[in-house]
């Protein structure tokens, strides 16, 4: 049994800030998962961010990337990449269920820290008050899903309310 410590939201770390239980989670459902810093010229798929410690070349690799038919998810809402931020909810949050995201589909109970929600004139999910906790926006030829809350993404909360959904 091999455990791994690492900075919050690592993908290796199986501490209970880290990351690894969704990246083993994601493993079971049939995809392939690389950790990384950023997408290499001409790879596409979907990059996962859950943490901004990019500085401004990462971020131009990145805004590269799904510009050319990449798809990013952003859990880190003050991302350059990320939806704008218009409200913050804490505590057990029940949204709305109704979603367009497929991948959202059945996510209808997060039990979160924070959720940030966000300022759009495009339909979103996660909903309360009206405001979209989870919305896609398109760069160029690929889409971004920012997402108002890495939380659910730890090892410690993947197992609580709907968060494996989430992932």
């Amino acid at each position: 049994d091999v455990r791994s410590a690492g900075p919050a939201l690592d993908p290796g770390s199986t501490s209970a800030d880290g990351a690894r239980a969704a990246v083993l989670l994601l493993e079971a459902s049939g995809l392939d998962v690389a950790d990384g810093d950023v997408p290499r010229q001409g790879e596409l798929g979907t990059l996962v961010v859950l943490v901004d410690d990019l500085d401004d070349d990462g971020w131009a690799v990145v805004r590269r990337f799904v510009s050319s038919g990449g798809d990013l998810v952003v859990a880190a809402p003050f991302s350059p990449l990320s939806a704008s931020v218009d409200a913050t909810e804490s505590g057990r949050v029940t949204v709305d269920g109704r979603c367009d995201i497929p991948q959202l589909d059945g996510v209808r109970d997060l039990d979160i820290p924070v959720l940030r929600t966000f300022r759009s004139g495009v339909p979103g999910c996660l909903t309360i008050g009206g405001a979209p906790g989870a919305l896609v926006t398109m760069v160029g030829d690929g889409r971004v899903l920012s997402v108002g809350s890495a939380h659910p993404f730890r090892n410690d909360a993947l197992a609580e309310a709907d968060h494996a959904a989430y992932v």
